[in-house]
């Protein structure tokens, strides 16, 4: 169906106690330690810049559980929000294409490595952020010829993908390598399967 105007479903802001906002039940993402630790890094650094989306209708929030859950246990008093109405149908469509569609874009290596030179700033879970994110695109390219040719003009990063049900797993053995760059210790993890297997 052709839409000529998109609607403004945003009909309030406002702040809210963290304490009375509720979860919704059908939240996609989990949210590993290095990635908590990471936005309290940077909430400690700068602060709030975005709302957590609320759906008046319902109550739920559609964006922000982690900052949410950062900010009861910081013992917040506030958070700021951004009150949305929407039908519990568009909630769910929200819910599932928000964060994923972010996921889609890709990231301009060249850029960031110029934003990272830039940045000053001595918070150690920033400078962690900015450490982990200047190892993932310093990491080589193992192969010669036409294909490194073509992969260093056109630089890209590969997300994975973990079930709920592996994510523990899956974290514990990242935290296992010692390795605080997950780059790395994805890297070992490959390395030492690949070298058991080898040998079998």
């Amino acid at each position: 169906m052709q839409v000529d105007q998109w609607q403004n479903r945003i009909v309030e802001a406002g702040v809210e106690d963290p304490n009375q906002l509720l979860a919704n039940p059908f939240n996609l993402r989990i949210h590993p330690k290095a990635q908590q630790d990471a936005l309290a890094g940077v909430l400690d650094a700068v602060g709030f810049v975005d709302r957590v989306i609320v759906n008046r209708r319902t109550g739920h929030v559609v964006d922000g559980h982690l900052r949410v859950a950062l900010a009861i246990s910081k013992g917040q008093k506030t958070i700021p929000v951004d009150y949305v109405d929407l039908t519990e149908d568009e909630e769910r469509v929200v819910l599932a294409s928000h964060d994923w569609i972010s996921q889609m874009g890709a990231y301009d290596l060249g850029q960031v490595e110029t934003l990272i030179d830039m940045i000053e700033n001595d918070n150690a879970r920033v400078q962690q952020i900015l450490d982990d994110m200047r190892a993932e695109i310093e990491i080589p390219v193992h192969t010669s010829g036409d294909r490194k040719k073509l992969i260093d003009k056109h630089p890209h990063t590969v997300r994975l993908l973990i079930h709920v049900e592996l994510a523990e797993l899956f974290e514990r053995a990242m935290e296992a390598t010692g390795k605080k760059n997950r780059a790395e210790a994805l890297e070992d993890i490959c390395c030492f399967y690949l070298g058991e297997y080898e040998q079998r």
